[in-house]
């Protein structure tokens, strides 16, 4: 049997028993422990923990949440560390953010294309109070497929209110189990099932000032944490950097130009690989966009969030990893691939 403490930036610390036949989310909530967690595959990346002291074992499967950048610098997934020795690992958060998800029920409040092309559509859900209804923007719910056993995973594009509102921009795949049923079946006072509010992807406290960088719909996380931003008045300079591949993937531009009339320092850059005439953005992909609009910046001075496709993570990391910008100030959240999630 091994100890395993678990750190948290707030100074406060857990520690339990754990054996090297059982990972260590397991073991944590055998004991009643709550740790950040959801799909317990190694796919979706919120159990992710920097590795301080000691070994584990994390197999020899492929694991999607975690980089070779990350598995690196030491990152490992709870859900498929088996300790070999007593160990500590340190989470970048306070500990008064690890919450135990509520499952609850929501009502189709909205529900419509967002997109030229149609195929990102906005929903908005409404329920009645619940702990899942008050989360930090940045973070995601999973929604139970109408009819099936399925869920899918969503970040929330805005903010948590009295009102016990969600908004989603959620992409509409070919074959997509949610997909299909958004498009064909939903509508306006349908009740779906929620779970959650999960994940560690969201603003931190900092004198730097933050630098959002989206791809395709992982653009919603980002305009929550900008939105939630500019009810603080947040003086400082924002930077958006959203990145899709045809023109018609273009969704929430309006809302996104509104801010700028709330934060003074506010810039939002749009980049498109494949353009046509409409196009009056960047052309190429959003690193093109990123390193085009702050050529002249000291990349070490500020924090910067990452939300997308992993190739696009990826790209910007190795951008900003040659920039000298250390792990601790990247924040990312990669979508999974379609089976867990259809964002």
């Amino acid at each position: 049997m091994h100890k395993v403490r678990c750190t948290f930036m707030d100074g406060k610390e857990f520690e339990f028993d754990c054996s090297s036949d059982e990972n260590v989310l397991a073991a944590a909530r055998r004991q009643n422990i709550i740790l950040p967690a959801y799909c317990l595959e190694g796919i979706c990346g919120t159990c992710k923990a920097r590795l301080e002291e000691g070994e584990v074992d994390m197999g020899h499967s492929e694991l999607g949440a975690l980089s070779p950048s990350e598995a690196e610098d030491g990152y490992v997934l709870l859900c498929q560390a088996h300790p070999e020795t007593d160990i500590e690992v340190q989470f970048e958060i306070d500990s008064d953010r690890v919450t135990a998800p509520q499952e609850a029920q929501a009502d189709i409040l909205e529900l419509g294309p967002a997109s030229a092309a149609g195929d990102v559509y906005r929903l908005v859900l409404k329920g009645e109070f619940s702990d899942i209804f008050f989360w930090n923007p940045g973070q995601y719910v999973a929604i139970k497929v109408t009819d099936t056993q399925e869920w899918r995973m969503f970040s929330m594009a805005n903010m948590a209110s009295m009102d016990n509102a969600l908004e989603f921009y959620i992409r509409i795949l070919p074959n997509g189990a949610f997909s299909d049923f958004l498009r064909d079946k939903a509508k306006v006072g349908d009740t779906l099932t929620i779970k959650g509010p999960y994940g560690l992807f969201f603003y931190n406290i900092t004198d730097r000032p933050p630098v959002f960088i989206g791809g395709g719909t992982g653009l919603a996380p980002n305009l929550a944490m900008i939105r939630q931003l500019s009810t603080q008045f947040y003086p400082k300079k924002i930077r958006l950097f959203f990145g899709i591949t045809n023109p018609g993937e273009l969704h929430c531009e309006k809302e996104i130009e509104s801010l700028r009339d709330v934060l003074p320092d506010f810039a939002p850059y749009y980049a498109c690989v494949n353009t046509d005439e409409s196009w009056e953005g960047d052309e190429g992909f959003v690193t093109d966009s990123l390193l085009k609009h702050m050529a002249e910046e000291d990349f070490t001075g500020y924090e910067f969030y990452l939300c997308g496709p992993p190739p696009m993570i990826e790209a910007v990391d190795k951008i900003l990893r040659e920039k000298g910008v250390e792990h601790s100030q990247i924040h990312r959240e990669e979508f999974v691939p379609s089976g867990i999630t259809d964002t």
